[in-house]
């Protein structure tokens, strides 16, 4: 009885962490998949040499809304996702506007680094009082023989 208290609060403390909280800084991009890939709640995401590794679910079969509502996956397949921790991206250097609401006039290319140590951020509280409440370092392991 003791054993299924404990699991019922344990259930119970996920759940509402689940509607109050979020993690911020735990995400990886796989951009040929174009996809974030989270270094705390994946069971897959590994890192194999210098490339991270992962197991994503991608839309095999799209259905129109209708309506001019755009399109809906209605099937989905697992597929394997590779990215390089080191590679590019673009980001604009120039906007039409003086602010970073307008339209981008020029773009660049830079480099771009993804750390296999990440900081990151726990966050509660509701929308008038959120607040960070636990500061954390993840490594993203190292992919094992199964992987490849």
């Amino acid at each position: 009885m003791k054993l299924f208290i404990l699991l019922a609060a344990v259930i119970g403390m996920n759940v509402a962490s689940a509607n109050a909280g979020y993690v911020t800084g735990d995400k990886i991009l796989f951009q040929a998949d174009s996809t974030f890939v989270s270094a705390v709640f994946s069971k897959s995401l590994c890192l194999n040499g210098d490339t991270y590794e992962a197991t994503i679910n991608k839309c095999a079969e799209y259905r129109n809304r209708g309506n001019d509502e755009g399109l809906e996956c209605v099937a989905f397949v697992k597929v394997k996702a590779f990215q390089p921790m080191v590679s590019t991206r673009q980001r604009c250097a120039q906007f039409e506007s003086d602010s970073s609401g307008g339209d981008c006039a020029k773009w660049e290319t830079v480099p771009f680094v993804q750390n296999p140590v990440r900081t990151v951020q726990y966050w509660a509280g509701s929308d008038d009082s959120e607040r960070v409440v636990k500061t954390a370092k993840v490594t993203i392991p190292a992919c094992g023989p199964a992987s490849k």
